[in-house]
């Protein structure tokens, strides 16, 4: 019965990952190890997965996790393999477990809380395909933005001639205006939604990073509380 359990775990993995196969399978944290290691060399065999291994997290399981290794012979006489976070993120994709009671809050503050990869490890996975910019470059990337619409808007502001001939030579004009105070105006609009559209981009970015600095610190008192 838990072997199926098993079977249908690694099954709905595979159909979120949208995949059949996968590089590489771990018994978590020694959990049931013998059940869980024979499914995965039932996979193994069957060219599900290419290797098989066992993980833990806890210093408690450390002789028990030397001995797992040395009489299951995971890996064909290969006793440890450490994957670093630069090898993790050249994965296409990566799936995290997470257990106890305080999972959700955990899970939180990993993705949304201060970035503390001495505290929280798993901050440092970051699938390269999928790597988002972090404050710095939010930033950088509005003002690169403004500045290359800024180029198009100075055209149009500091021009000494209409541009768009055939625009010039329309008979009726918005307000009265002259072609080129038209193009002008039209160079200051254009300034102007840039300046509504990344100034609200940047406002709530920042918004949101004083509350990801913030919110550990007030989770952690109504927790007190």
């Amino acid at each position: 019965m838990l072997h199926e359990k098993n079977v249908r775990q690694l099954e709905q993995s595979c159909t979120r990952l949208k995949t059949k196969t996968l590089d590489a399978i771990a018994v978590h944290n020694l959990t049931d190890t013998a059940t869980q290691l024979a499914t995965l060399r039932e996979w193994k065999q069957a060219g599900r997965t290419r290797h098989v291994g066992v993980t833990t997290s806890f210093d408690a399981q450390y002789d028990e996790f030397e001995r797992v290794i040395r009489s299951e012979k995971l890996e064909d006489g290969r006793f440890r393999i450490t994957l670093t976070a630069p090898f993790i993120n050249r994965c296409r994709d990566v799936l995290v477990l997470v257990t106890g009671a305080r999972k959700a809050a955990r899970v939180a503050e990993v993705l949304e809380g201060r970035r503390d990869p001495d505290r929280l490890p798993i901050q440092l996975i970051d699938p390269a395909r999928r790597r988002e910019l972090g404050l710095a470059g939010k930033l950088a990337l509005a003002v690169a933005l403004f500045a290359a619409g800024q180029i198009l808007a100075d055209v149009l502001i500091f021009a000494m001639r209409p541009l768009y001939g055939s625009y010039a030579e329309q008979p009726d004009r918005l307000w009265g205006l002259s072609p080129l105070e038209d193009q002008r105006l039209a160079g200051l609009v254009m300034m102007g939604e840039q300046l509504l559209t990344l100034g609200t981009f940047v406002a709530l970015t920042l918004i949101a990073q004083h509350r990801r600095l913030f919110r550990p610190a007030e989770d952690d008192r109504r927790v007190a509380a």
